[in-house]
């Protein structure tokens, strides 16, 4: 979903939420595994930077350092081959809702308020 806009710790919550899909298929149909549950910035270009560089480092918190804006997202990042720079991502509401899954759409109203 464009723009979520959920704030750095809300996005931080929820990705420690959904950690237990490392390693699950991205897609159905493809052999790409997550590799990341990441927080992201909330804007689709600025998400797609922030794939790659995460496929470079594999590590989030230095790939998302250039990100000096409010809004961000969840996304669920596979690197299925960093040679060849094949990486792609889904937001965590995109998967949860083409998984059918029943916590699709998760509420920020619904996030514990020490967050």
């Amino acid at each position: 979903m464009e723009n979520n806009n959920l704030t750095y710790n809300e996005a931080k919550s929820l990705a420690a939420t959904y950690q237990h899909l490392k390693g699950s298929k991205l897609f159905p149909d493809k052999d790409w595994r997550i590799s990341s549950v990441a927080v992201a910035p909330a804007n689709s270009l600025e998400k797609w930077l922030f794939a790659h560089i995460y496929m470079d480092t594999q590590d989030e918190e230095q790939a998302l350092r250039f990100y000096k804006k409010e809004g961000y997202d969840v996304i669920l990042i596979s690197v299925y081959d960093p040679v060849a720079e094949l990486v792609t991502f889904q937001t965590l509401d995109e998967y949860l809702m083409k998984n059918n899954r029943e916590e699709f759409h998760y509420s920020y109203m619904a996030l514990p308020a020490s967050v």
